[in-house]
């Protein structure tokens, strides 16, 4: 199993940011910080949020493409629907036509005999 199967993915972003669960979403501002502690933070959580960005925008990328497929194919359906629908109407009406010619010819027949 490779890294991207079951998560995989994910689990190597969490690992990357050394993501910890917040208890309390409702933190004071942090008016005074050391620079260096500011600075580490502030990486941790841009890189936390450009990872997470480009992780949605693979994921619409790929419900576009599936969306694009799922689109093209009801298109084909839809198409080949329509083919054998007419593809019917031609054979239902030859079957009509040579049974009228029958009726007609075996009338005749019976006219002439």
């Amino acid at each position: 199993m490779n890294l991207l199967e079951r998560g995989g993915t994910i689990k190597i972003v969490l690992a990357i940011l050394a993501f910890r669960k917040r208890t309390s979403y409702t933190l004071p501002p942090v008016l005074q910080l050391p620079p260096a502690r500011l600075l580490a933070s502030l990486m941790r959580e841009y890189l936390f949020a450009e990872i997470a960005h480009t992780l949605m925008e693979s994921l619409a990328s790929e419900n576009a493409a599936r969306f694009g497929a799922m689109d093209s194919a009801s298109r084909n359906i839809d198409d080949k629907l329509e083919l054998l629908q007419r593809d019917a109407r031609i054979a239902w009406q030859e079957e009509t036509t040579s049974d009228m010619l029958d009726v007609v010819t075996g009338a005749e027949a019976v006219n002439e005999g």
